[in-house]
């Protein structure tokens, strides 16, 4: 039986190679970390074997710039989605009292782990009990496997964690519904089982601390709470990552080209002196240059396309931000966008976040099941998302852009009576009874240029 166990852990070990690559490759694009920062500048070059052969090959090229500029798209648009669901104004719909007495700081690690999920594919609570009271951790997703059920993919049937304890010893903890198994590997060594029991043991004590009873306890499945990003196992960046590359080396390589380009080039005809040093001496000394009866100088240089290079980097930013189902707060802030465009790059968004709203509650319930089930209660209540927050302020700035727009012409044509009376009901001037008419005006102008984008998409 522990041959076939182990059999099955090294399976899944190497299935599960494939899934945390990716989880890698989401983690440092996150961070900023993109794959640009990698890149070396080679040329050709040739040398010679003992034997005279001549033998071709690549070396760093170190006489050419090597700028590795990595963008954050993935990072603001995991953060755009995160806190667009997950802000201050996230609650229960019943029994939040109950709630945020069993779970601490909830709010902050949810969101936590749901930043975790759109880098990694999954974010990952593990449930313990300690002091006779339920307490969760967050889990590295990467030490994290799990195994579905075979008839109902929706359903887990065995996670396993794998980690390195203070020994440097590998460990490896199977859980089943009931049971947990661990294996441990020491350097060089094979795995080997060193215990199989129960999810966990609660004793009863007495007020010397003596152990007056044991109960193995096991949950009915394994003790850990999944957040999955969405249901194909992927990260945010796959379907925007090869855009993001490109994007890279565009804006890299035109820094390269600005270092490579920008020095002169000076194109000597009959030139008396000795060697092109000399020339540069003389330049920079007498500011002129002898050169023969048919001489000449002629200076050149080199002309980067910089009108094609904005144009190609805004089609691929269009392109990171629609695959990514994103709002580019950039466009918006400048104010180019109609109210048309405006929205449909709101739906975008709000059709990716709906999608990721059903995993959250998901999860909410995971985690609703192990505190009933160790409480004895019955809470069944679900997250509140407060998603008409980004619609309610586009929509606002859209009134007042209009309204201020309205006032200004409406100045020029109505008496200054009628025009203190409009003035005096605009709702997005405040303090207006110390104001003349004049500075109301001149309040209007300003607020009629602004386009509230939320502080919470730029920040964690």
């Amino acid at each position: 039986m522990a041959d076939e166990i182990l059999k099955y852990l090294e399976e899944q070990l190497d299935k599960f190679a494939e899934t945390q690559s990716k989880m890698v490759v989401g983690q440092r694009y996150f961070d900023q970390d993109n794959d640009i920062l990698y890149r070396k500048k080679v040329r050709g070059a040739v040398s010679e074997t003992a034997d005279g052969e001549k033998v071709y090959h690549n070396i760093t090229d170190t006489t050419r710039a090597n700028h590795t500029l990595p963008s954050g798209f993935v990072r603001q648009q995991i953060l755009q989605k995160v806190n667009y669901l997950i802000n201050d104004n996230i609650t229960v719909d019943d029994s939040a009292e109950d709630v945020e007495l069993v779970l601490k700081d909830w709010k902050k690690n949810l969101k936590r782990t749901a930043i975790t999920a759109s880098q990694q594919i999954y974010g990952v609570w593990q449930w313990y009990i300690k002091d006779s009271r339920l307490e969760y951790k967050r889990i590295d997703s990467q030490q994290i496997i799990v195994d579905f059920d075979e008839d109902d993919k929706d359903k887990i049937d065995t996670v396993i964690r794998t980690y390195t304890n203070d020994d440097d010893v590998e460990v490896a903890e199977i859980y089943t519904d009931e049971e947990k198994i661990v294996f441990e590997k020491k350097k060089s060594k094979k795995w080997t089982l060193v215990s199989r029991g129960s999810h966990f043991a609660e004793q009863t004590v007495d007020s010397n601390g003596n152990v007056l009873s044991e109960n193995s306890i096991g949950w009915g499945r394994p003790p850990f709470s999944i957040l999955f990003n969405n249901d194909d196992m992927q990260t945010d960046i796959h379907p925007i990552k090869y855009h993001v590359d490109v994007y890279d080396i565009t804006t890299s390589d035109f820094a390269n080209n600005i270092d490579d380009f920008q020095e002169i080039i000076a194109i000597l005809k009959g030139y008396g002196g000795e060697n092109p040093a000399q020339f540069l001496n003389e330049m920079k000394k007498l500011g002129a240059v002898p050169v023969d009866e048919d001489g000449d100088v002629e200076f050149k240089q080199g002309i980067i396309p910089t009108a094609a290079r904005e144009s190609f980097l805004q089609v691929v930013r269009d392109d990171i931000y629609d695959n990514g189902m994103a709002v580019d707060v950039k466009k918006v802030a400048a104010g180019n966008s109609t109210n048309v465009a405006i929205q449909s790059m709101y739906e975008n968004l709000n059709m990716k976040a709906s999608q990721f709203e059903q995993e959250l509650q998901d999860f909410w319930n995971q985690c609703l099941f192990f505190i009933n089930s160790y409480y004895g209660v019955g809470i069944e209540n679900n997250l509140v998302f407060d998603k008409t927050m980004l619609s309610n302020q586009i929509d606002e700035a859209n009134i007042n852009k209009l309204e201020a727009e309205t006032i200004i012409i409406l100045s020029s044509m109505l008496d200054n009576k009628t025009v203190g009376n409009i003035l005096s009901n605009l709702h997005f001037i405040e303090d207006k009874s110390d104001m003349t008419q004049e500075e109301i005006i001149k309040s209007v102008i300003s607020k009629s240029d602004e386009f509230i984008i939320p502080e919470e998409w730029y920040y964690e």
